[in-house]
């Protein structure tokens, strides 16, 4: 398991694991399931732009900082 420490070593795994998942999910037949792993990848491309935000020094934007993932077929 890799713990996030906020590098840019860790910026650059949360960017390729989620480019791992966008690959993975071309394979996949379901609609649904793309759609679903087209949002884990978003997620991490979120970890990994917070991450260049702190080591940047820019402060990180409320609005993303305090939402909760949602996906239309949750009803959130």
């Amino acid at each position: 398991m890799h713990i996030v420490k906020d590098t840019v070593a860790d910026a650059c795994w949360c960017r390729l694991m989620a480019e791992e998942i966008r690959t993975e999910a071309e394979g996949f037949g379901s609609r649904s399931a793309k759609e679903i792993m087209r949002i884990a990848a978003e997620s991490w491309d979120r970890i990994a732009e917070s991450i260049e935000r702190s080591l940047s020094g820019a402060p990180q934007p409320d609005a993303v900082a305090n939402q909760p993932v949602t996906h239309p077929a949750w009803g959130r």
